[in-house]
């Protein structure tokens, strides 16, 4: 089985094969999001103590981690963005799918058979592949590493369609609801509603990726301002005299006693009185 071929009928299989009507390809929001996340996870993991070393660590070490930090926020914030848009994209094309009234439908069946045609197709591959891994001979470690890979490939595949059927039943479950309730907003209103949160959402992410790019750059700035300059000398500061090193004060000789009463003083030792 060609496994590209089945990422390709993933990609397209929110479009509705109906006379008339243009083929639409959808991105795999599922990937977006996977990729969003792990993007994510990895600049959270990267480096949590770059704040503290900022000014204590080696300078040129500090200004790479900061780069390698910028560069994983950067791509974790893309990759956000790309997630955010594939849902607006996913949600807007079923908007423009409603059937015309007062209270609108998603068409839901024709996408479930297809996903389901899809199902048994990718459980029939899978079980060719685990009979060809039985009956390989010992020692041919090539290929069965190629058949792990390609049923380790149809396993996500499976699982891939297992989650859009879900979506199909979530999808079935609101609109009867929409319908069951007496009166309120019609199913088209809650969709442009929805729509409006995840553009916002959208928006506030492209904000948050200028914002960290700022903040990366000021972290150079200050670590460019902190750092001394190779050129300039040094300034050695006196060092101030401990006070076991100063002399002792001077004394009268041991023979100089001094006798007074009232204002009379008389210096005994071969001094004048």
């Amino acid at each position: 089985m060609n496994i590209s071929n089945c990422f390709r009928t993933l990609l397209v299989f929110w479009a509705i094969a109906c006379a008339g009507q243009h083929v639409e390809v959808i991105p795999d929001i599922a990937a977006a999001e996977a990729e969003y996340r792990d993007a994510n996870e990895a600049c959270l993991k990267n480096d949590p103590n770059l704040e503290r070393d900022l000014f204590t660590a080696d300078p040129e070490l500090v200004r790479r981690r900061i780069h390698r930090a910028a560069s994983l926020r950067d791509d974790a914030m893309t990759k956000k963005e790309v997630y955010l848009k594939a849902e607006i994209q996913r949600l807007q094309n079923l908007r423009s799918r409603l059937h015309p009234g007062e209270i609108g439908t998603i068409p839901t069946g024709a996408e479930r058979r297809s996903l389901e045609t899809q199902q048994a197709h990718n459980l029939a591959e899978q079980g060719k592949v685990e009979g060809e891994l039985r009956d390989l001979p010992e020692g041919d470690e090539s290929k069965r590493r190629l058949l792990d890979q390609e049923r380790t490939d149809l396993i996500n595949l499976q699982n891939t369609l297992s989650e859009r059927l879900r979506s199909l039943d979530n999808i079935d479950n609101a609109q009867e609801a929409v319908q069951s309730a007496p009166g309120g907003d019609s199913l088209a209103q809650k969709l442009d509603e929805v729509v409006k949160l995840w553009e916002q959402e959208r928006d506030s992410a492209n904000r948050q990726r200028a914002h960290w790019a700022q903040l990366y750059t000021a972290m150079e700035q200050a670590l460019v301002k902190k750092a001394p300059d190779p050129a300039a000398p040094r300034k050695v500061s006196p060092k101030k005299p401990s006070r076991s090193a100063q002399p002792a004060p001077a004394s009268p000789p041991p023979s100089a006693r001094a006798i007074g009463s009232g204002r009379t003083w008389a210096y005994v030792g071969g001094y004048e009185s």
